[in-house]
């Protein structure tokens, strides 16, 4: 069961979801991309929106690295760095 109702809310349609990665968690958000509920731990935060660390590293991670590779930085001191080289 995806959400269940809350034991005395102040509304009867009031429903908490439990976070579709981590089941024994309350979700908090959900993602921008798949629409998952998520717990905080899940949660990534990338400006101006949240999505779930799975959208994070099939979808965010590779149209940053499309970005920087089509602006020319991939020699740059900041990848270095973020490399660890």
């Amino acid at each position: 069961m995806l959400g269940a109702k809350v034991a005395g809310a102040a509304e009867d349609h009031a429903i908490m979801y439990r976070c579709y990665y981590h089941p024994d968690n309350f979700a908090v958000r959900k993602c921008a991309i798949c629409s998952r509920m998520v717990c905080n731990r899940c949660a990534v935060f990338t400006g101006s929106r949240t999505v779930c660390k799975v959208c994070y590293m099939r979808r965010v991670l590779p149209e940053r690295a499309v970005v920087l590779i089509s602006t020319g930085v991939r020699g740059s001191a900041s990848i270095r760095s973020m490399a660890g080289v």
